[in-house]
């Protein structure tokens, strides 16, 4: 993963307020993935007690005031973004396969030639696991 993000590239802001132990489950689940696409990664930290910059490493720490809540955060880590493509995740959220970023932006592309489309937001399905991913049943993943 590197920090230059080509026009190909994905961006994700991760959010976090006073969450820190998850938040590393995150971005393990982020480190694991395998993809072409250069990937940005953004943690905005609104805690109380600020995140460690060991923990986020080699990922962009921007530090946050904890009183301005959720949506100043997501609007601050979208100002730091360079990717083409921009994915919000929140501590404690986890990407429970190695090729999801990968498939994900598969698809977009696929929808943008088919359609001719320049839509710039993709919805998708999200899966609750209420266990980190490494205890999840095989056929979640």
């Amino acid at each position: 993963m590197t920090s230059a993000v080509s026009q190909s590239g994905l961006s994700i802001v991760v959010l976090t307020r006073n969450n820190h132990s998850e938040l590393v489950d995150t971005l393990a689940s982020i480190r694991t993935q395998i993809t072409e696409a250069a990937l940005q990664v953004i943690v905005v930290d609104g805690s109380d007690t600020p995140v460690s910059p060991e923990v986020v490493t080699p990922f962009e720490l921007v530090r946050d005031h904890p009183a301005r809540g959720i949506y100043p955060a997501m609007n601050l880590g979208l100002a730091h973004c360079r990717g083409d493509w921009v994915q919000f995740l929140n501590s404690g959220d986890c990407l429970l396969h190695p090729n999801v970023l990968q498939r994900l932006l598969d698809q977009a592309q696929s929808h943008r030639r088919a359609t001719g489309s320049q839509a710039r937001v993709v919805f998708g399905q999200a899966l609750i696991c209420p266990v980190p991913p490494s205890r999840c049943p095989p056929w979640l993943v």
